[in-house]
Parts: C-alpha cells; sequence; structure tokens
C-alpha cells in the first residue's frame, strides 16, 4: 500500500539528529512502532538511543542490540522494545522474541527493519529511511497511517533549530497556559534560549514579533528574538530564567515598579498599530461567561446591552493607550542585572491592543492567580493617579467598569477550560475571580445591574467547584 504521510528532513550532524529523536520522543504513545532502515553506520542505533534516552532519561545505558536481537525497557507508561534485526537468521525467530505481541502494547524501535516479512511489520508502522550524506544524513519518514501526520511539526521545529544553529539536545517544558502555543526552554553548550511554538495560533506570532520590537524600542525589557519562522509560529527567544514577580516573597512591594512601567507606557506618543475595540466590542466579549456553569443567559445578554453604554461613557474622553492585556505578576520576570523599569522582563503581550490606559493596571490588582487586597488595590490606584495625573475618581470609575468587563470574561475563560478543553487548573481561581467581580459591581454605575449579573452567576461554592473540576 503506497504511504499517506511522506516527509524528509536533512540533519546535518549528530547532535542535530539527537534533537530529532528528543522531539520525536514525545509524541510516543503505547502501540507506536518506528521502522529504522538504512546502510551500517547510517545511524540508526544512535536515532533510537536518542528516542530511549528522552524517555528514560540522558543517564540512560542503552547498548546496542545486535548480538541479543532485543533490548527491553520499563517506562512509566509502558514498555519500551528496541530491536536490532540484522542477525536475525530466520523470519520465523520473530514468534521467539515475542516482537510480535509486543507491536501491540509497547513502544517498540526496530532496526534493520527491511528484515521484516511484508506481513510482519504493522501496518500503521512509521517507516524512517536513513541516508547518509557527504555532510550528513537525509530522513525520510511514511506511512500508510495517516495519523503520523502529527510528526509534521516535529520536523517544522527541528528545521528551525538547525537552520538557528540551536541544535540543542536538552528540551525542558515551561509552564505555559490555556493557549495552544507551547514554551521549551533548550540548553546548547551553557546558554538557554526558549522555543515558543505557536500551535494552530500562528497569526499570534506575527503580533509578538511586531510587539517586541515596539517594546524594545521603547526601552523596556522584551525577550530578543534570536530566530524567526512566522508562517510556521516558531519563534526562539532570549531566556528570561525563571524568576516571576508572583513567586517573590517581595511582590507586594515590587508592585510600584509595575506601576512606574504603565505609567512610562501611558506617557509614549509613537504607538503602534494595533486593535482598537469599541465598547460594543468590549462588551460583547464578556459573552464567553455563559460557559460559566447555571448561568443564565438572559440575564448575561441583558448585562450586556448595559455594559456597552457604560464602556462607552469612560472611554468617551480618554486618550487610548497600549495595553499588554494579560499584564498580571505571572507574565513578568524579575532580571535583577538590570535597571529601573527594565528589571522587569514583560511576556505573553501578542494579544496587546489600544484601550483605557487603566486595562492594565486593572489586569494588575485584579490578578486572577494571587489575592491582591482591596486596601492595596486602593493604594496603588491612588499612585497610578498621582503619576498620571488622573482625576482619582474618574479613574476609579473606568477601573470598576474594566474591572467588571475582565473578570466575567475570565470567569467564563476558566469554566470553558475545564468543561471543553479539560484544563481544571484554574478552578481554583474561580472564586477570586468571582469576588473581584462582585467587588467591582458595588461601584454606584451599578447599582441597578450588580445585583441582577450575581444572580445569573451561581457562587463558586465548594460543591460547585468540584463540579466544573470533573
Amino acid at each position: 500500500m503506497a504511504p499517506l504521510f511522506t516527509a524528509s528532513i536533512y540533519l546535518p550532524d549528530e547532535t542535530a539528529t539527537t534533537m530529532l529523536g528528543t522531539q520525536l520522543a514525545t509524541l510516543l504513545v503505547p502501540g507506536d512502532t518506528l521502522l529504522l532502515v538504512g546502510a551500517v553506520g547510517a545511524g540508526k542505533s544512535h536515532f533510537a538511543r536518542s528516542i530511549i534516552q528522552a524517555l528514560l532519561g540522558p543517564a540512560q545505558e542503552v547498548p546496542s542490540p545486535t548480538f541479543t536481537l532485543v533490548q527491553t525497557y520499563e517506562a512509566p507508561n509502558s514498555e519500551i522494545w528496541h530491536a536490532d534485526l540484522y542477525r536475525l537468521s530466520n523470519i520465523s525467530e520473530l514468534a521467539e522474541l515475542g516482537l510480535e505481541d509486543a507491536f501491540q502494547d509497547a513502544i517498540c524501535l526496530v532496526e534493520w527493519a527491511d528484515r521484516l516479512g511484508k506481513n510482519d511489520a504493522p501496518s500503521d508502522a512509521l517507516r524512517i529511511a536513513i541516508t547518509d550524506k557527504a555532510d550528513g544524513r537525509e530522513m525520510t519518514l511514511s506511512s500508510t497511517d495517516t495519523r503520523w501526520q502529527k510528526t509534521n511539526r516535529v520536523l517544522d521545529r527541528t528545521n528551525f533549530l538547525v537552520n538557528a544553529k540551536w541544535s540543542a539536545t536538552r528540551f525542558t517544558d515551561v509552564a505555559g497556559d490555556l493557549s495552544s502555543r507551547t514554551y521549551q526552554r533548550l540548553s546548547l553548550d551553557q546558554k538557554t534560549s526558549i522555543l515558543m511554538d505557536a500551535g494552530d495560533d500562528t497569526s499570534s506570532t506575527g503580533a509578538f514579533v511586531k510587539m517586541t520590537s515596539w517594546l524594545t524600542n521603547a526601552g523596556y525589557s522584551a525577550p530578543v528574538i534570536y530566530a524567526s519562522d512566522v508562517d510556521n509560529g516558531l519563534l526562539l527567544l532570549e531566556d528570561f530564567g525563571d524568576g516571576r514577580l508572583s513567586d517573590r516573597p517581595d511582590v507586594d512591594k515590587l508592585m510600584g515598579e509595575c506601576i512606574a512601567l504603565l505609567a512610562d507606557i501611558r506617557a509614549q506618543d509613537a504607538l503602534p498599530t494595533l486593535p482598537c475595540p469599541s465598547s460594543l466590542d468590549l462588551s460583547e466579549m464578556t459573552a464567553l461567561a455563559s460557559y460559566y456553569p447555571g448561568s443564565d443567559e438572559i440575564a448575561l445578554r441583558n448585562f450586556r446591552q448595559f455594559l456597552e453604554p457604560t464602556i462607552k461613557s469612560v472611554i468617551t474622553n480618554c486618550l487610548a493607550t497600549v495595553s499588554l492585556r494579560d499584564f498580571h505578576t505571572d507574565n513578568i520576570m524579575w532580571l535583577a542585572d538590570r535597571n529601573g523599569i527594565k528589571r522587569l522582563g514583560l511576556l505573553d503581550y501578542q494579544d496587546a491592543f489600544l484601550t483605557h490606559p487603566v486595562y492594565d493596571l486593572m489586569s494588575l490588582l485584579t490578578d486572577a492567580r494571587r489575592d491582591v487586597t482591596k486596601a492595596a488595590r486602593l493604594q496603588w490606584i491612588t499612585e497610578y493617579a498621582r503619576q498620571t495625573g488622573d482625576d482619582l475618581d474618574e479613574l476609579s470609575k473606568a477601573f470598576s467598569v474594566f474591572s467588571v468587563q475582565r473578570n466575567l470574561r475570565i470567569l467564563g475563560i476558566f469554566a470553558r477550560a475545564a468543561v471543553e478543553q479539560r484544563k481544571n487548573h484554574h478552578v481554583q481561581n474561580v472564586p477570586r475571580v468571582y469576588a473581584y467581580l462582585a467587588e467591582a459591581l458595588n461601584h454606584p454605575i451599578f447599582n441597578d445591574t450588580g445585583p441582577k449579573l450575581l444572580a445569573a452567576l451561581p457562587k463558586p461554592d465548594d460543591a460547585f467547584l468540584k463540579r466544573l473540576a470533573a
């Protein structure tokens, strides 16, 4: 049967080969078989070893199974079978080796797989033909099972890193959040970098590059982009380390640094070309609240009709400024070796837009991931007004309006993530977001509509959270 999936990649050296094996290992599940084909010295054993060590750790010894024919390993969720059929004298020996059974529920790596009979290899296996080149090797991947098309992303990443001369062999996952983007820390010759893979959301990559340029030119600390493939959603970024502002014991004191940064962004004259959502756009963003279990859709729709002119009333006389949109202490890294506001390393700003200057202040002070007291909010709103010259009452009103808009939307985002994406790590934060929303609704501008909105959203008690997490 002709292959339904085929792809090729050029690998200039053994380090690049190891990198591909390390990345491919992340896709393998019990029942997967890789059939390795190539001449003596083509690199089949090296490639198989890189996969096994990626699954079991770099300290795992992986001897060649040339004489034993098969070596087996215990992985957390599966056995790994590494076979070398070069010395296979008769196809009937396969039954004695137990390889046929292993194909069903183990991860199998088979060297000299062309020694298998036509009907002995699993029909859904991935065939990897390795060909020596004068200055490297070429691998051609093929299968009659289209599910192996998932390896295309691995090949894209490998090609990208080879071209960027970052053939790292150590990859460590870095926590992301609710988007399709993934992050990995790469280690190479005592240096590190971050590989950002936008996944299906490739459109956000260009926005990230654009905002990085603006932030850097404006004098802020955005990660240096070492290499980019915008069309494929891949970026190689400067590594700001693990020092999130949210993890520091003095985070409350450092909020002043964040206020100074926001005031500085507010003062920028040369603004990037960014989306500038209208009051209707902003109110419609809260439609996500319908994902909140038990919510009253009619009441939510009625509230949006009230919220639109309310937002409009606070932005009418406002000069829109740059909002990084997800400006909170989890997205700010502390760079102690820099000075002033450059000590704040900025992340996750690809969704930036132009809106009321209060938006990022509100995002910072109603942080879904950590408690910010009402007293601290008042202190920092007052300090921001002092630095910017805003009228405190008007600023406080705008803060409440946008806090309702954002936190109502976040309730829906967290609920949707738990229900549809099975990502329930934010369920624990739902009561905090609900409390921020309830506090904002206490502003006199919501005297008539606030109680109706809260009545439309069940309180997130323990029973509610258990159902949502399940």
